[in-house]
C-alpha cells in the first residue's frame, strides 16, 4: 500500500511543502502525520467535486486551486488554498468583518485558506450561497422544527473575576440564537489530532468567579512560569506539572479534546448566564472525514466520543442548567440540522 509523505521542494525559487506518495528517489521525504493525512484527504474530497465554501467549488484547472505562502515559515503549503480563488471577496461583509476583528487575524495568517480551516467550516456549515455571496443563514432545524435564528460568528464571551472585573474573553466560533435557546457552539476540524493533555492555564483564572466550584484543589495551586513569546507567563500548576482533567475529578485515557478551551469557554457562559433566561446549549460540532474513515481509520473519532460523553456527563451533572452535546457534520457546505449525536438534556429533563 502507498505511504504518504512530506516533502519540502524547490520550484522555480519558491519553496513548498507538499505531500506526495512514496517514490524510490523520494530521499527526503518524511512520513505524514495522522494530522497531515487528514488534511489530504479533505483536499482530495474538493478536488473530486466537494465544495470549500457553500456552493462553491475549485477552478477547472484544479491544481492552480493550491498553494498558500505562510509567512511565518517563509514557504507555499499545498494544503492551503489558493488566494487566486479570492475567497474573501464571495464573502457577505458580516462574515468578513468577524473574521477580520477576530484574535486570531485569520485571513492574514492564511489560516483561512488551510483546507482543514475551522473557521471556513464554521461558515460553511453555518451559511448559504446567495447570489454567489456566502452569507449567513437566518433559520435552521433543530429537533425536527424549522426555527428562525440569529447567528453570530467569533462570539466574545466574558470571564469575571470574583470582583466583576474582566480576567479574559474567549471567542466562541458559533452562536445560535432563537426565542427560546442560545447554542453555543464550538467547531473543530484537524485540531482533533493535537495533543491537550496539559491544561495551561493561566494564573489570573485562579481570581474567576466561576474556578472555585471547578477546580477542588485551588488552594493547592502554585505558579508554573514559562516563557512564551519572549515573555515570562504564569499558570496554574499543582505539585510543580501543569494542570490535567484528573485535577478537575475528569478521569480521560485519550486527549484528543480541548479540555483547557472548553474550561475557558464554559466560565464565559457561566458569567453570562445570568444576563438571559434562555436555555444554555454548550456544543461542539466536528468534521467528519469520511475519506480519512475509510482510507485511515475511525478510531480518533471513537476515542474522543468517549472523552466527549465523559466530560459532559460529568459538567452536565455539576450545571444541569447547561445541556452539553456533540454533533458531526462532513461537508463543507450548508447544515441542515442541529442533531445531537449526544446531549446530557436526555439525562437532565
Amino acid at each position: 500500500m502507498a505511504e504518504l509523505y512530506k516533502l519540502l521542494t524547490e520550484e522555480n525559487g519558491q519553496t513548498w511543502d507538499r505531500l506526495v506518495f512514496n517514490q524510490p528517489t523520494c530521499t527526503q521525504c518524511k512520513k505524514a502525520s495522522a494530522k497531515e493525512k487528514f488534511d489530504y484527504y479533505i483536499k482530495q474530497s474538493f478536488i473530486h467535486g466537494n465544495s470549500y465554501l457553500p456552493d462553491l467549488h475549485l477552478d477547472k484547472d484544479k491544481n492552480d486551486n493550491f498553494g498558500f505562502y505562510i509567512n511565518k515559515n517563509k514557504r507555499y503549503y499545498d494544503r492551503y488554498l489558493s488566494s487566486s480563488l479570492k475567497i474573501e471577496e464571495k464573502l457577505s461583509n458580516e462574515i468578513k468583518c468577524r473574521y477580520r476583528e477576530g484574535k486570531g487575524n485569520e485571513f492574514k495568517t492564511g489560516k483561512y485558506y488551510s483546507v482543514a480551516s475551522s473557521s471556513r467550516f464554521a461558515t460553511s456549515c453555518f451559511s448559504e450561497n446567495k447570489d454567489s455571496i456566502i452569507s449567513l443563514i437566518n433559520n435552521i432545524k433543530i429537533n425536527d422544527k424549522q426555527e428562525n435564528c440569529i447567528i453570530q460568528l467569533e462570539k466574545d464571551l466574558k470571564v469575571l473575576s470574583k470582583n466583576g472585573s474582566e480576567i479574559s474573553n474567549p471567542q466562541m466560533d458559533v452562536v445560535v440564537e432563537t426565542d427560546k435557546d442560545i447554542y453555543y457552539i464550538e467547531v473543530k476540524c484537524h485540531e482533533i489530532f493535537d495533543d491537550h493533555k496539559n491544561i495551561k492555564l493561566k494564573w489570573k483564572y485562579k481570581n474567576s468567579n466561576i474556578m472555585e466550584s471547578l477546580l477542588p484543589r485551588l488552594n493547592e495551586t502554585t505558579e508554573i512560569i514559562k516563557t512564551e513569546n519572549k515573555k515570562q507567563v504564569a499558570f496554574l500548576g499543582l505539585n510543580g506539572y501543569f494542570l490535567t482533567s484528573n485535577d478537575f475529578n475528569c478521569t480521560l485515557n485519550t486527549y484528543h479534546f480541548d479540555f483547557k478551551q472548553f474550561l475557558c469557554h464554559l466560565m464565559g457562559l457561566l458569567s453570562e448566564k445570568k444576563q438571559d433566561s434562555k436555555r444554555i446549549h454548550f456544543y461542539y460540532l466536528f468534521y467528519q472525514n469520511d475519506e480519512y474513515i475509510l482510507h485511515e481509520s475511525r478510531e480518533i473519532y471513537g476515542e474522543l466520543e468517549i472523552e466527549l460523553e465523559t466530560v459532559f456527563n460529568f459538567f452536565g451533572n455539576l450545571y444541569p442548567h447547561i445541556d452539553f452535546g456533540y454533533f458531526y457534520h462532513n461537508q463543507f457546505d450548508t447544515l441542515d440540522a442541529i442533531i445531537p449525536r449526544f446531549s446530557t438534556a436526555t439525562i437532565i429533563d
